[in-house]
């Protein structure tokens, strides 16, 4: 078995996964509880939708973005705006709808979600009576190191930040099946 974990959310993708799903193994919604190496590979003790398990893996590829592995982080919202939106210090690009825009905000590498948002709530205050928050983000944004996908202790880092959509991210992991 080749163990796969995967934080991108696959499922909004499910029509063009689907037929690459049915000859891989792979845990989805899984966090590593522990990892420890053996003679045939490794013995991963994983936590996720049908309890705690534990597995044999030939390999494993690792799928997550951390910190050490990061050039930047971001804190993300998405806005509506009827004017162009500029915030000094952030990124705006455009999102699927006419008058909706990402706004990507800058933070620390050892920021957390409480700051972040307080950071995020002080862009928010700039909004203009056009402008209004429709999403702030779960969790955070990286841009990985260029010197990734990279393999340390039998271990196949792969971060799924380094592709620019899940699917895209899930092929890769594919294309490096044992």
């Amino acid at each position: 078995m080749q163990a796969h974990f995967a934080n991108s959310n696959l499922y909004s993708c499910d029509a063009e996964i689907y037929p690459y799903l049915q000859e891989a193994d792979v845990l989805f919604d899984t966090q590593i509880v522990d990892l420890k190496k053996t003679e045939k590979g490794f013995l991963c003790t994983t936590h996720g939708v049908e309890g705690f398990c534990a597995y044999e893996a030939k390999r494993v590829i690792d799928t997550r973005s951390n910190e050490k592995m990061s050039l930047s982080k971001t804190f993300n919202l998405l806005m509506e705006s009827k004017e162009t939106p500029a915030f000094p210090g952030v990124t705006i690009a455009k999102a699927g709808l006419e008058d909706h825009y990402v706004l990507r905000l800058p933070v620390a590498l050892s920021c957390g979600y409480t700051d972040a948002r307080a950071a995020a709530k002080k862009i928010v205050a700039q909004f203009s009576e056009n402008q209004k928050l429709l999403l702030s983000a779960w969790g955070f944004d990286y841009q990985v190191k260029a010197d990734y996908p990279k393999t340390e202790d039998g271990i196949l880092y792969l971060p799924s930040k380094m592709y620019a959509d899940p699917v895209l991210a899930f092929a890769a992991g594919l294309e490096v099946r044992v």
